[in-house]
């Protein structure tokens, strides 16, 4: 997989594990006791993002690198 591909991926995987956190969390963030599902969704995708952030360069540095190298067995004939 090229570096791309596993950042994105690495953004998508804690984009997904910090948006319910952030969404289940949203009431202590900001102080309310009840707080409606919009400020729910907007605390959850902020946490999120944030996380995504992260999550990016540890996907596109997670992997790695593979060099085929082919050897010839030259033995005595």
């Amino acid at each position: 997989m090229s570096r791309w591909k596993r950042s994105l991926t690495g953004a998508l995987i804690t984009f997904a594990i910090a948006f319910p956190v952030g969404a289940t969390s949203a009431g202590y963030l900001t102080d309310r006791n009840n707080p409606g599902a919009a400020l729910g969704a907007g605390v959850g995708t902020s946490i999120g993002l944030f996380g995504a952030a992260m999550g990016a360069p540890l996907g596109a540095l997670s992997g790695k690198r593979v060099d085929k190298v082919h050897y010839e067995a030259r033995g005595q004939q």
